[in-house]
């Protein structure tokens, strides 16, 4: 393998949103002890979270790693 399969950036996002969706599942659930709705929650909370942190985090910058060998460049 020549890489990580995500960025740090897409890890650091996705990791914020299931962080998001269990403490929201699990505030959820403490207030009332239905496990759908607390799940419903959970998943509305993982959604919120990954917006949010995808508009917080800014892009990436392009490395040459990125890019495939020869990309951009006209073939003979």
């Amino acid at each position: 393998m020549s890489g990580p399969l995500f960025s740090l950036r897409t890890a650091l996002v996705l990791v914020i949103a299931a962080v998001a969706g269990l403490v929201g599942g699990t505030i959820a659930y403490v207030a009332d002890p239905n496990l759908a709705r607390a799940a419903l929650y959970a998943v509305g909370a993982a959604v919120g979270g990954l917006l949010l942190s995808h508009q917080l985090i800014g892009p990436e910058k392009p490395s040459d790693t990125d890019r495939h060998p020869g990309a951009g460049t006209p073939s003979p």
